[in-house]
């Protein structure tokens, strides 16, 4: 944090002029931009404060567009499985398209494969390797346990 208030000033600046490039991202808004503005929300300085609640207006906003316009789509296509589950029942006819509405859920248990995706990929990538580490030692006969060293 810099000392300088013009110097954080220009940061929000800055920040509030790049929510170009992710104001349709709403996870990066959610995750990265309202937690950057936290401790400007408090600075000791009033002008500070009221530029960092400005861009935070700015990106709840943005942020609540998003859900809206989430909501109405989610309200479209369930009114449009309803309609489709309608017409089928009136022809007697089984539609393809119901099947894919409700697929079979995931298999649980030992072995089921789960989605994991950026971090959480990379992170249990590292830890299986340090745990590959580990085992080799013990696969070998060695000892890695450091209990009885001095």
């Amino acid at each position: 944090r810099d000392q300088f208030v013009p110097a954080r000033q220009a940061a929000l600046r800055g920040l509030n002029a790049s929510l170009k490039y992710v104001e349709d991202d709403s996870q990066a808004l959610a995750g990265k931009v309202i937690p950057s503005l936290a401790f400007a929300l408090v600075d000791p300085s009033v002008d500070v404060r009221q530029q960092a609640f400005a861009v935070l207006d700015r990106t709840v906003g943005k942020l609540r567009e998003q859900s809206d316009a989430r909501a109405v789509k989610q309200k479209k296509e369930e009114e449009e499985v309803l309609r489709r589950e309608r017409e089928g029942r009136r022809t007697g006819e089984i539609r393809p398209d119901a099947a894919a509405a409700n697929p079979p859920a995931p298999a649980q248990g030992a072995g089921a494969a789960l989605p994991l995706s950026g971090d959480a990929a990379g992170y249990l990538s590292a830890a299986a390797g340090w745990a590959g580490s580990l085992t080799k030692g013990w696969r070998a006969g060695e000892s890695t346990s450091t209990a009885g060293a001095t």
